[in-house]
C-alpha cells in the first residue's frame, strides 16, 4: 500500500496567493458578503495546488465565499493562516470546515480594529499632515513621495503578515493536531 505524497504549498503560491490578496481584496466587495469574494480569489491558487479534485474544489471554493471583513494589510494574517490550515486539511489533518471559518470569523475583527486604527488612524494622517503641508509649500515631489511611502508600508507590512500567519498557522496546526498533546 502506497500512501499518497504531501502536498505542499510553494513560496511561490503563496507569494501569488498574497498578491492577489493585496491587489483585490478591497477591489470586489458585495454587499451581501463583502469582501469575500476578494478572499476567495487570493485563495484560488492555493486551493487549485491543494485540492485534485472537482467536488473538494467546490468545497473549499464554498468555504471561502462566507462573509469576510477585515482591513487588508493587517488582516493578510488570515489569509495565510488560512493557507497552512488548508494544506493540512488536504493532507489529511483534522481540520475541519468549521475550523477555517471559524479562525476567520475570530481573527476579522481584532485585525481590523489594529489595521484600521494604525494604517488609517495614525500612519496615513501623519503622512497626510507633512506631505499636505510640503506640496501646499510648492514642493511638486511631496505627493509622489507621500505615495511611495504609503505604497511601502502597504505592501511591506502585508507580505510581513501574511507570511507571519502562514508560518505561525504550520506551527500551531502541528501542535493542535498532535494525538499526543490531546
Amino acid at each position: 500500500m502506497s500512501e499518497r505524497p504531501e502536498k505542499k504549498l510553494t513560496k511561490s503560491d503563496l507569494l501569488r496567493c498574497f498578491l492577489i490578496w493585496e491587489t483585490t481584496s478591497e477591489s470586489c466587495l458585495s454587499y451581501e458578503r463583502l469582501m469575500s469574494l476578494g478572499f476567495c480569489h487570493a485563495m484560488a491558487p492555493i486551493i487549485n495546488r491543494l485540492y485534485q479534485d472537482k467536488e473538494d474544489r467546490v468545497a473549499a471554493l464554498k468555504r471561502h465565499m462566507v462573509f469576510f471583513n477585515t482591513e487588508n494589510n493587517w488582516g493578510a494574517f488570515i489569509p495565510g493562516i488560512v493557507c497552512s490550515m488548508e494544506e493540512e486539511k488536504a493532507n489529511g489533518g483534522s481540520v475541519s470546515d468549521e475550523m477555517i471559518n471559524s479562525v476567520k470569523i475570530g481573527l476579522m475583527g481584532p485585525l481590523a480594529g489594529i489595521g484600521d486604527t494604525i494604517t488609517q488612524g495614525l500612519l496615513k494622517t501623519v503622512l497626510l499632515a507633512i506631505f499636505v503641508d510640503m506640496t501646499l509649500k510648492g514642493n511638486i515631489v511631496a505627493p509622489f513621495i507621500y505615495a511611495i511611502l504609503l505604497g511601502a508600508y502597504i505592501f511591506g507590512m502585508g507580505y510581513f503578515t501574511f507570511f507571519s500567519g502562514y508560518r505561525l498557522g504550520q506551527n500551531v496546526l502541528t501542535k493542535i493536531t498532535d494525538a499526543s498533546i490531546m
